[in-house]
């Protein structure tokens, strides 16, 4: 350690040819001994080679302040962390070790403009477009994190945790995909279907999906009707059954990925006025109809005004006849002429009642989101480009602009 304090007393007579020596020798000494002394593993000790004293010359201590912060976040041993900064390096295509340095500043509570413009040795310059970035990557992906593990514990606890379900939950890349994943065993509120099962329907539902009843469903749905479990005749048993059914339709997160993929890739948004005589700005919506992947950021955000302001009626047109061929074949397994017209009905109503609905918003949100994040960057670059305007006859045009606008 004292070796590592005296380099904090280099004097300037040192040659440079001593100091490239030093600049590229003692980052890698540095690395080998946090590994193998324990009394530099403590975060506080390293941080005591400040980057002020590590090195006299300041123009040639950004790789080793790159080393030093590297030492620090990889001494705290948190493999998801990890994992995360891996992910964030990949997206925006910079060095680890830069997003390490970034990571660690904004954990201290530095604010993005303050890193950006007083930190850049230690981050590598990265701009303040790429720390914003890189800080809502950072926030996302730890939430995810978190919400992982929290879906773990709770299916967890209700003794419904597979070996195949905990890597289907940790390799989840989005929120939306461990949502799907947890919907069967999330604590539903009342509904239907668990009023059905509450009326012990669910065998008859089991028997229905199994497909292999020899016997018309009516006739098996004879043996649940009971008065005093209040399933009055085989028509409330049946209704009840399917109304399981189509529930557990509803809560496969492998329909609904594929329901949602499809969706957005062949659907399409269209709106309708309320009123077709009312005057509006919006009158080009009146009758519209444009592919969710080809729909605009500001189309996007004027069909939300448009319906907030009760001028028309927006809607997500999927493509049913494909959605449902889609479920019938992966619910439908047997040719059974007793249950395969009725899984049919169940199919559409779990479709139509509860994947679609809920798909049409997931879909409509992420829209709204990505065309909001698109409208601050072209508001940004606007207004970089009134402030960078030049001088133009003695006036700063630039300032005359950016007061107009406000």
């Amino acid at each position: 350690s004292k070796f590592f304090r005296l380099n904090g007393k280099c004097r300037k007579s040192l040659s440079d040819s001593w100091m490239n020596i030093l600049a590229n020798v003692i980052p890698a000494v540095c690395i080998i001994l946090a590994e193998s002394i324990p009394h530099l593993t403590n975060e506080r000790q390293i941080d005591t080679l400040s980057q002020e004293r590590f090195l006299c010359y300041r123009r040639k201590t950004m790789w080793m302040q790159g080393s030093i912060t590297r030492i620090c976040i990889l001494k705290r041993g948190d493999k998801k962390l990890m994992d995360i900064i891996q992910v964030i390096t990949q997206e925006l295509k910079v060095e680890k070790w830069q997003v390490e340095a970034a990571v660690k500043l904004i954990d201290e509570g530095n604010t993005i403009p303050f890193i950006s413009r007083y930190r850049k040795e230690a981050t590598g310059s990265l701009n303040d477009e790429q720390l914003r970035t890189l800080f809502e990557r950072l926030t996302y992906l730890r939430n995810l994190e978190d919400k992982k593990n929290q879906v773990l514990k709770s299916i967890e606890d209700q003794g419904k945790l597979t070996e195949e379900l905990k890597k289907q939950i940790l390799d989840a890349q989005t929120l939306v995909v461990v949502e799907d994943l947890y919907r069967p065993y999330r604590p539903k509120r009342r509904t239907r279907a668990t009023i059905a099962k509450e009326k012990g329907l669910e065998p008859l539902a089991d028997i229905i999906l199994l497909q292999m009843t020899d016997k018309p469903v009516e006739e098996e749905a004879r043996a649940y009707v009971s008065e005093e479990k209040g399933v009055k005749n085989v028509a409330e048993a049946l209704n009840g059954a399917k109304d399981i059914i189509a529930e557990r339709i509803s809560d496969e997160a492998d329909y609904r990925i594929y329901i949602r993929n499809l969706t957005t890739k062949n659907g399409s948004i269209s709106s309708t006025a309320k009123n077709a005589e009312t005057q509006s700005v919006y009158e080009m919506y009146y009758e519209f109809e444009e592919p969710v992947r080809k729909l605009a950021g500001h189309r996007i955000l004027a069909l939300n005004r448009g319906e907030k302001e009760k001028f028309i009626t927006v809607k997500v047109n999927a493509p049913e006849e494909d959605i449902l061929r889609y479920l019938n074949k992966r619910v439908i397994k047997k040719d059974n002429p007793n249950t395969t017209p009725i899984l049919k009905a169940v199919v559409e109503d779990s479709y139509k009642r509860l994947i679609g609905p809920a798909i049409e918003r997931e879909i409509r949100s992420d829209l709204t989101d990505k065309a909001e994040d698109g409208a601050i960057h072209v508001f940004g670059k606007n207004l970089e480009q009134l402030l960078m305007q030049s001088y133009l006859d003695g006036t700063l045009r630039s300032v005359q602009a950016v007061s107009w606008q406000l």
